[in-house]
């Protein structure tokens, strides 16, 4: 299901609810080097930074993690 929308469309739904929740910031994490955090920039969100070895890889490898957030209002 990769570039077909699907996950830009829940993103478009996650935050229309969040705006009728009246939430002002929406906050991510992902591990670094991860396809999502080009995903995550496209869609308008901002990387702070990341913790080491905080993210576990499917692998089971121990991997930094990537925060970003996005403010709505």
């Amino acid at each position: 299901a990769r570039r077909k929308g699907v996950a830009r469309a829940l993103m478009a739904e996650v935050e229309s609810r969040a705006r009728e929740l009246r939430r002002g910031l929406i906050y991510l994490d992902t591990e670094a080097g991860s396809g999502a955090e080009g995903f995550y920039r496209a869609l308008g969100y901002t990387c702070i930074g990341g913790l080491p070895e905080y993210a576990c890889s499917p692998r089971g490898e121990w991997r930094a993690n990537a925060i970003y957030y996005k403010t709505l209002f």
